[in-house]
């Protein structure tokens, strides 16, 4: 069973990388589809974050696959839907 840490643990390169672009990715649930969330920092770089389809897949590879793109769900900044693929 896959758990929030080991989601976060996986995730952790990407989320420091994220951070030097200025923004902050949350794990908010893991279950059948995994949950995530994307907060614009205040030094947020506008072109340094890649298209949702793009993101999922990028997750997946991280995760090994244990989650498929289209099982990836994902809320950008500004944006009150998500975006699942």
């Amino acid at each position: 069973m896959t758990t929030i840490k080991d989601v976060k643990a996986a995730l952790a390169p990407m989320m420091v990388s994220m951070e030097a672009d200025g923004y902050r990715l949350d794990v908010l649930e893991v279950g059948a589809t995994l949950n995530l969330k994307i907060t614009a920092l205040g030094n947020a770089c506008p072109d340094c974050l890649v298209p949702a389809q793009l993101m999922a897949r990028m997750v997946s590879a991280e995760l090994n696959n244990a989650y498929t793109p289209e099982g990836i769900s994902i809320e950008y900044p500004n944006d009150s839907k998500r975006h699942s693929h």
